[in-house]
């Protein structure tokens, strides 16, 4: 929010249909005033539920939207929604690259130890797992399996320019420290709110 350009523009495929967490991010930065408090929209217009695992433990699901109408009037003035079918043939040509990386050995070891079990815990650590892209060691060192190959793919890209996407906030921040060590030009988008 300290950041204040004359214009922002925010762009999304499906936002309204698909998370309006997304949404509220958006806005956040376009209009703050539509929706000051994350709380509130939050409440308002996030349906959760609360699982609870064999173990106990609890975790927190999104399962849908409230009020969506309400929503989509009250930005009616500052979203312009156009389906794919009337833009397609205006856009570029875009290369998608999608480049796998084996689990690094940490990651691979927890995996493995989780593996055997067959109840909600484990499958919910095994989720966890497979999106966990930094393991931290002892020693306080940070590993990663993705971290290391991504010096590789970009230099592959030669001038091309790449856009990473990434649901890990820390990630996000290890990437761009490794950006900026190289001495590569990026820009980094979190979602967080002052």
């Amino acid at each position: 929010k300290a950041f204040k350009p004359r214009q922002v523009f925010c762009l999304n495929a499906t936002p309204i249909e698909n998370n309006l967490i997304d949404l509220w991010s958006q806005l956040a930065l376009v209009a703050p005033e539509i929706f000051p408090s994350f709380r509130d929209f939050d409440a308002r217009y996030v349906r959760r539920i609360v699982l609870t695992t064999q173990s106990g433990r609890k975790v927190d699901k999104i399962v849908g939207h409230n009020h969506v109408d309400e929503v989509k009037a009250l930005i009616k003035d500052r979203y312009v929604r156009r389906a794919y079918k009337d833009v397609d043939e205006q856009l570029p040509d875009v290369v998608v690259v999608w480049h796998m990386v084996e689990l690094g050995d940490a990651q691979l070891r927890e995996y493995q130890a989780v593996q055997a079990d067959q109840n909600l815990d484990s499958l919910v650590k095994i989720g966890e797992l497979v999106r966990r892209a930094l393991f931290t060691e002892d020693d306080g060192k940070v590993i990663s399996a993705k971290l290391d190959e991504l010096p590789g793919l970009l230099d592959g890209l030669g001038d091309e320019q790449a856009v990473l996407a990434t649901q890990s906030k820390v990630f996000a921040h290890q990437v761009a420290a490794l950006l900026k060590d190289r001495g590569d030009s990026y820009g980094l988008i979190t979602g967080d709110v002052a």
